[in-house]
């Protein structure tokens, strides 16, 4: 299967003219995960900002849907061990999954119980880590 990569907001582009592309968003099979945080890490090393972070959302199976989960597990953690050694964070989000926890390790691993997480619950975690946890976002009732 050929690799295909969905840029939603490219770099420079203000995001109120490209947010409709959000709604392009979805559910697409034969993911190499290793393959998009390579392609991101390659991205992001070319910017100028200091610090440079990949959120990945996975549904636990990194391998493209050829049963070749142990090769492409594998490459997924050596990739995200070689991103970081470069200095790019990568964090890994598991909707209603908790396999993707062993390729990006547990101090990189965010569990989010079912989509409607995405919310609230995404934006606080998110915002943990983006602002080191100086910044809080509370519970509304």
């Amino acid at each position: 299967n050929p690799i295909m990569y969905r840029h939603y907001k490219i770099f420079g582009e203000q995001w109120r003219s490209v947010a409709h592309r959000t709604s392009e968003m979805s559910a697409r099979q034969h993911n190499v995960d290793g393959e998009s945080v390579e392609y991101c890490a390659y991205r992001l090393a070319e910017r100028k900002e200091k610090r440079k972070v990949i959120f990945s959302i996975c549904d636990g199976e990194p391998y493209a849907g050829h049963h070749n989960s142990g090769v492409m597990g594998k490459n997924l953690k050596d990739v995200c061990r070689k991103v970081r050694e470069a200095g790019i964070e990568v964090y890994g989000f598991g909707i209603g999954e908790t396999g993707p926890k062993e390729y990006y390790g547990a101090d990189h691993f965010i569990y989010l119980e079912d989509s409607a997480s995405l919310g609230p619950d995404f934006v606080r975690k998110f915002a943990s880590i983006v602002t080191g946890g100086r910044v809080k976002i509370g519970k509304t009732s």
